[in-house]
């Protein structure tokens, strides 16, 4: 069946909806990875005796680089579990993704949000601690990677952000009313309210929580979080099906999940703003 003729349904009240609804699963989704990996370094820490503390923006170790407890083992352990436990988060979600017989369109983008997050945390963390010079770097350090091979470990990263993009293309494609995607300029149209504009929206929410403290890793982590969302637009919808489901859901529904985000972003804000840490 082909869809050209077909007219976008896409319309600006729609869209407004579909901004909402994305951004605070957006939201929603980094809370719960930025809290389940750093608790996962928080607890391997804990277990080598290295004092951290977590923040809503970063994890700090309370102790000297040069301490006899930064051993090679406790480096590698402890800035390698944040990438790890976000990539097994990130292709847990797309299992159940695979695995679900039915798709939500809140589901649907929390999924991908989840995804999206895990991957950026993963392949764009070692990126940015590579070109920061910290967490990772040091990781790489005990490797004894040379400038050279750094370079081609971020092109690498860089590579997976890109194809994870696309996969999340292909999420997209596959499930949303092919009345709302059919064209290259309303594909371009949803990518720009439920991807582009969430990501302006929530990356200011995360920068400005703490606007006397933002950090040029910042940037960069947010920088690749565009780059992976970059190739979502160019990826053709699959032909229609009859699981295919509806782009917008129940404004009763889409105010929820707001009302979620909000509450779980205060109180990321409220129990992380002195930092926690383990053993207390």
């Amino acid at each position: 069946m082909t869809t050209k003729g077909i007219k976008s349904d896409f319309t600006p009240g729609k869209a407004a909806w579909l901004f909402l609804n994305s951004l605070s699963l957006f939201l929603i989704a980094y809370i719960f990875i930025y809290v389940v990996s750093g608790l996962s370094t928080l607890y391997i820490a804990y277990d080598m005796d290295i004092p951290a503390r977590m923040f809503p923006k970063s994890i700090v170790f309370d102790l000297a680089d040069d301490s006899p407890l930064w051993t090679a083992d406790a480096i590698v352990s402890v800035f390698m579990a944040t990438p790890f436990a976000c990539l097994m988060m990130g292709l847990a979600s797309l299992m159940t993704y695979q695995l679900s017989a039915g798709m939500s369109t809140s589901k649907l983008f929390f999924l991908i949000w989840l995804f999206l997050h895990s991957f950026n945390l993963s392949f764009g963390l070692f990126s940015e601690d590579l070109i920061m010079g910290q967490g990772v770097a040091r990781v790489a350090d005990v490797f004894g990677f040379n400038l050279a091979i750094s370079v081609v470990s971020i092109g690498f990263s860089s590579y997976f952000l890109i194809r994870a993009g696309n996969f999340a293309g292909k999420m997209i494609a596959n499930s949303m009313n092919i009345n709302m995607i059919n064209t290259f300029k309303s594909r371009l149209a949803v990518w720009f309210w439920s991807f582009l504009l969430p990501w302006i929206a929530g990356g200011s929410f995360l920068l400005l929580s703490d606007y006397k403290e933002i950090a040029p890793k910042e940037f960069i982590l947010l920088g690749f979080l565009l780059l992976i969302i970059l190739p979502i637009p160019f990826v053709r919808q699959a032909p229609v099906s009859q699981n295919q489901v509806c782009v917008i859901p129940n404004k009763k529904h889409i105010l929820v999940n707001v009302l979620i985000a909000g509450i779980s972003y205060l109180a990321f804000q409220y129990f992380l703003g002195d930092g926690i840490r383990l053993g207390e």
